[in-house]
């Protein structure tokens, strides 16, 4: 049950309007992945593209179909002259003897290319034994768990799929491509949801978490003839390999947690979510909540419904991912803001996100897609440590973890956990604190850039107080620029059109009492967040109203460029400081100069500003540079702990 099993019912699938490509290549992508009630994407596809036969051609057909594969999205170029292309296929000999190959599509793979076939590539598993591989020229002493099938461009395989010898193949499908819904990186929106579906609203069904794992397939053992091994316990393949160290380590770990853990005779292979301490990701899970979750289980030529899948976790003792409540009017747009919303409280573990279950019967069995939480996702970018990318750590990508309610009211030191990452040195494993100790480092820096930009805005805002707004408060504050030459042409400039925003928007003038708690009252409402601008709390009602006008835009975003505008040098300066640090001590062990292995990104030695002001972070390090600038190097380099 595990190939083409819709065949033997004679079912010829028609090729319906909604089947045709969209215009959208997203919505088109995802209708790739939709299928009838009652049957798979594999199955639909293989229906629609060869005609009925006698159970003896599925093996033929599936043939035909990894050669698809191999001489199409195997073939194409993510881009053109790019050395990878849009989909791999990974051969390695699996546990049980067999030749097991894993189909999976790059991650950066264009939109347009997304078809029936490359949605399947997400650990799509191919099978061939163990006396095929023999057959076709593989040497017999070579066939050991592991060894590597792939070749010479997966030459193998290919003589696998077109010899004229009949070999058997087997198929085990993954659930296609997981498409993410939301405002924030999501690939898709409602409307493309709904062009996918023909221009029906689907129905909100279910509501799960987003379990924080690695993606699994669980395949039973197979004989000679690829017949299944029930009373064998099953074999693990990942989106990547059928087998390596880790995959062998994890089955271990699942064999003991669910001792019952066989396939039923009317289950084909299942989808399972792996929670493995050694391969963390972002949710920083306890021991206790190693294992699997069980996702999903297929009968071969259809997924079984959630009540079998329930019954089955029970069988094997594994926990499925707990069910969440629907929001008030069951639509994928409240799933979406309570995604937005999410905060993370103290003593809570982080949390992932949803994944939603939507239908469209009869037409379309299941969609399933992913909407992450905010928190996460900007954990994720301090998580991935991408050197190019702007949600890194960094001075800027922190400040979340100050001004925002979402991550402020928990503290910084409650995502440290998430930041821990595991390494393998000299054959053990060992926690790698070197992350949470540079984001560590940035929240500090990132509460003195916070201080001072918003300490600087009350003070130009306090002093313009009694000029009448318009060209009169603009020149008056191109007046105060000479008097303050620790601002930055750029910090200037931000705080200005601040000021002039936020006299614009002033309903009536100030009065005097407030004037004077005016540097207080900014410093409040605009630096850090704390409980009590939830409620209030020791909050004066001017506070409460500055508070309110400036949770909004435009106050919000040029309250951000702002901050952004001592950010910035302040980051450029850490960075220098630390390849400083970084080259000293290669050239102290006589390597010579070596490349930054800490902060990342912009390594101008210093952010200059524009006209006559000069930075006072820039000066501050000017001063270091001169003097006792191995004090200062070294002091980041202990506290980051990133130069051994």
């Amino acid at each position: 049950g595990t190939l083409a099993s819709s065949r033997f019912r004679a079912i010829k699938m028609p090729k319906t309007a909604s089947q045709k490509k969209l215009a959208n290549p997203i919505a088109n992508g995802l209708r790739c992945t939709l299928y009838p009630s009652g049957h798979t994407s594999l199955g639909v596809l293989l229906d629609r593209e060869h005609p009925v036969g006698e159970p003896g051609d599925e093996s033929a057909m599936c043939r035909a179909f990894v050669l698809h594969i191999l001489n199409g999205p195997c073939m194409h170029p993510i881009r053109p002259g790019h050395s990878h292309m849009i989909v791999q296929a990974k051969g390695r000999v699996n546990s049980n003897g067999h030749g097991a190959w894993v189909f999976s599509y790059d991650q950066r793979i264009p939109n347009p290319c997304w078809d029936e076939h490359t949605v399947l590539c997400r650990g799509l598993l191919v099978i061939f034994s163990r006396k095929a591989l023999i057959a076709e020229g593989f040497a017999e002493a070579d066939i050991s768990p592991g060894t590597k099938l792939d070749g010479d461009g997966n030459a193998l395989l290919r003589r696998l799929c077109t010899s004229e010898a009949p070999h058997t193949c087997r198929i085990f499908e993954p659930m296609p491509k997981f498409w993410e819904a939301g405002h924030e990186g999501g690939e898709l929106s409602f409307e493309n949801v709904v062009s996918a579906c023909g221009g029906a609203s689907p129905r909100l069904l279910r509501l799960e978490e987003k379990v924080d794992g690695n993606l699994g397939l669980l395949y039973p053992q197979l004989d000679d003839d690829l017949r299944p091994m029930p009373d064998a316990a099953p074999l693990l393949a990942t989106k990547g390999t059928a087998h390596s160290t880790d995959i062998e380590r994890q089955m271990r770990m699942l064999r003991s947690r669910y001792p019952g853990l066989k396939m039923e005779i009317d289950v084909s292979h299942a989808i399972v979510e792996v929670i493995d301490m050694e391969m963390k990701v972002c949710v920083p899970y306890q021991e206790d909540a190693t294992g699997a979750r069980l996702i999903a289980a297929s009968a071969g030529c259809s997924w079984l419904q959630q009540e079998a899948v329930d019954e089955l976790a029970l069988t094997w003792g594994m926990p499925r991912p707990l069910q969440r409540p629907l929001p008030e009017g069951a639509t994928l747009e409240g799933v979406l803001e309570l995604a937005s919303e999410y905060k993370l409280l103290p003593g809570e573990l982080l949390d992932e996100g949803f994944v939603v279950h939507l239908e469209s019967r009869p037409s379309i069995d299941l969609i399933r897609l992913k909407v992450h939480t905010h928190v996460w996702n900007i954990v994720h970018g301090w998580w991935e440590d991408n050197p190019s990318s702007k949600s890194k750590v960094s001075i800027m990508s922190v400040m979340p973890i100050l001004r925002e309610p979402r991550f402020a009211l928990v503290g910084a030191a409650a995502f440290e956990p998430s930041l821990m990452k595991y390494h393998r040195s000299a054959g053990s494993v060992v926690e790698d604190h070197n992350l949470a100790l540079r984001f560590r480092e940035a929240v500090e820096r990132a509460k003195a850039c916070l201080e001072k930009s918003i300490a600087a805005a009350g003070t130009l805002l306090r002093a313009t107080v009694y000029v009448p707004k318009g060209k009169e408060l603009s020149h008056a504050l191109d007046s105060l620029f000479g008097e303050h030459a620790e601002l930055s042409q750029k910090q200037f400039d931000a705080i200005k059109a601040w000021v002039m925003c936020v006299r614009s928007k002033m309903e009536r003038p100030f009065a005097e009492a407030q004037i004077e708690e005016l540097p207080r009252a900014v410093s409040l409402v605009c630096g850090r967040v704390t409980a009590d601008h939830l409620d209030g709390r020791h909050m004066s009602e001017f506070e409460q109203e500055l508070f309110k006008m400036m949770s909004i835009d435009p106050y919000r975003s040029l309250t951000n460029k702002v901050v952004l505008a001592w950010a910035e040098p302040a980051q450029g300066a850490w960075e220098w400081e630390h390849r400083q640090a970084h080259e000293t001590e290669a050239e102290a062990k006589g390597k010579g100069k070596g490349e930054t292995g800490g902060c990342s990104g912009n390594v101008e030695p210093l952010a200059k500003g524009k006209g006559k002001g000069n930075n006072a972070d820039q000066e501050a390090l000017a001063a270091k540079g001169r003097g006792s600038a191995h004090e200062g190097r070294h002091r980041v380099v202990d506290t980051l702990g990133l130069v051994q």
